[in-house]
């Protein structure tokens, strides 16, 4: 349960890190950017912890290991974006 606990506040970390980024490009207000800048290490930060909270369980960690270029690849998208 705790994984599921990190997971959900990754999303949450993803969404708010989203809107920071639709708010910059909708207004250019420099204070949607730093909610972006702040998100990016939270995201960082909590796919590591997820990490060590899977450490062990082989299925849970190939899960990871899936979805850490997912991850990526939005990171990638949305900085592209700005």
């Amino acid at each position: 349960m705790i994984v599921v606990s990190h997971l959900d506040e990754l999303l949450a970390s993803m969404r708010q890190m989203e809107s920071g980024q639709r708010g910059y490009l909708l207004t250019g207000d420099p204070q949607f950017l730093q909610i972006y800048n702040a998100t990016w290490t939270k995201i960082l930060d909590r796919v590591a912890v997820i990490e060590q909270a899977v450490d062990g369980d082989a299925s849970q960690q190939e899960s990871v290991r899936r979805l850490k270029p997912l991850i990526k690849s939005t990171l990638d998208e949305m900085s592209e974006s700005l």
